[in-house]
């Protein structure tokens, strides 16, 4: 019969199990931290996305809205805000549409007269510009020009961004009642 003897050499010893253990902790460690970098790197890209699409489809309305116009009135100036007034021709009665934009508060509202609506929010600054068309009895605005300076929002999102986060939107229109003809 053979005997086997059990060597007291084989196995780790205590020393060895810790200095495993301190390693994968180190390299679970840094997966995880990396792990968390990336997703906050996507979450930052989906407010950064989110924001502009926001803003850009609201810039798109108001700019739409001028377009279709029937009458544009525009009062205020860059430091006390600016009021658009809109009267629209759609279908099935016309109606009158007042964007505002407050400094103060940085918002851009929408007013039907009945509602009023936050469109954007962080609009830090609101340019304005339109050209006039001489040629009628009275001055008709022909064309208008816009550009936002705008935050970016984290109303979706539970932490907020840095305050430093901002980006600029432009767009111009003719008024299709108004357009000169050349």
């Amino acid at each position: 019969m053979r005997t086997i003897r059990v060597s007291s050499k084989s196995g780790f010893t205590l020393f060895e199990v810790l200095i495993a253990a301190s390693m994968t902790m180190i390299v679970m460690f840094g997966a995880l931290y990396t792990t968390t970098e990336s997703f906050e790197v996507a979450r930052e890209g989906d407010r950064r996305i989110q924001s502009k699409v926001s803003v850009r489809r609201s810039m798109d309305r108001f700019l739409k809205d001028c377009r279709y116009a029937q009458d544009i009135a525009i009062q205020g100036d860059l430091e006390s805000g600016w009021e658009v007034t809109i009267a629209t021709a759609g279908s099935p009665e016309p109606m009158e549409l007042s964007w505002k934009w407050n400094p103060q508060d940085s918002c851009l509202k929408l007013s039907d007269g009945e509602t009023e609506d936050k469109v954007v929010e962080n609009l830090h600054n609101f340019d304005l510009s339109f050209l006039l068309d001489e040629d009628e009895e009275q001055p008709v605005i022909s064309q208008i020009s816009i550009r936002w300076l705008v935050g970016i929002d984290s109303s979706f999102e539970a932490a907020s961004p840095p305050a430093d986060q901002t980006f600029d939107v432009a767009g111009s229109t003719w008024v299709r009642k108004n357009v000169p003809s050349f």
